[in-house]
């Protein structure tokens, strides 16, 4: 799903494994023109990460009974100056505003 508003293009994918699913990503992340792409569901342990061409990665990691979940993995195609983190929800949800 794509969201475009004040100019940014946002996008919002379940990975499912995004290793087994890079050249899937970066084509996604390439056809729409994206700024931003949330995704969930990467299935990335710790200190295994990915590339994507011209774009920064920030990620959220969370261990739970020594199990690692990867929160979200964001993809910028213009650094931050400055990164805003979130608590944790016991759901595992994020609830925004518009």
């Amino acid at each position: 799903m794509v969201f475009s508003r004040f100019g940014l293009r946002i996008a919002a994918w379940n990975a499912n494994g995004v290793r087994s699913r890079i050249v899937e990503l970066r084509d996604f992340i390439n056809k729409h023109s994206l700024d931003i792409i949330l995704l969930q569901e990467s299935h990335l342990r710790p200190g295994v990460s990915i590339r994507v061409p011209n774009y920064t990665l920030y990620r959220n990691d969370r261990e739970t009974q020594n199990i690692y979940h990867l929160e979200a993995l964001r993809f910028l195609s213009n650094p931050l100056s400055s990164i805003i983190t979130f608590q944790h929800h016991l759901s595992g949800r994020l609830k925004l505003r518009s």
